[in-house]
């Protein structure tokens, strides 16, 4: 299972939770468009863009009126000694992005944990859902051990606390 200790390049590769909704635009029935970047160019091109385009959400879906919605993969908590909780990790210069990104188009989040024998569980969350949650909860930044400019801080967010819907 990739983890946030594994190499920005291959976390950049692993496309299981865009997989995982790209199975949930189908059985919904919904169109959608990939235009997000993970996964489809290299570190040094993705490095050399401008933050906020580094930053597009995931996909587009056309329900009406269409939104953006930006995937994640959840951590169980088993991998990290900081966060021994099942949480998403949400990157205080992403989340600036996607409040650029929301003024367009309503940002959505969907975050998939894979819990093994326990199964899937899937959440969903409005931009506007997780920016007050970060304005109420106080969750306590944490910050990535990479080099460089990956070396960023976060916020770790309980999937207790994410109950929201698109």
């Amino acid at each position: 299972m990739i983890t946030h200790k594994d190499k920005i390049e291959d976390r950049m590769k692993n496309t299981w939770s865009e997989d995982m909704a790209v199975e949930y635009f189908k059985h919904k029935k919904l169109k959608y468009k990939k235009v997000g970047l993970d996964g489809y160019i290299d570190r040094k091109t993705v490095m050399s863009m401008a933050k906020i385009d580094r930053s597009k959400p995931d996909f587009k879906v056309y329900t009406d009126p269409p939104i953006y919605v930006e995937v994640k993969t959840g951590s169980t908590g088993f991998y990290d000694e900081e966060t021994a909780y099942p949480h998403f990790k949400l990157k205080i210069n992403d989340f600036i992005a996607y409040t650029h990104w929301d003024k367009k188009r309503s940002v959505y989040f969907m975050i998939h944990w894979n819990f093994g024998i326990d199964g899937i569980i899937r959440k969903k969350a409005s931009l506007s859902y997780i920016h007050n949650l970060l304005l109420n909860k106080k969750y306590k930044k944490f910050k990535y051990n990479n080099e460089g400019e990956y070396n960023q801080e976060y916020y770790a967010i309980p999937m207790e606390d994410l109950n929201g819907k698109f």
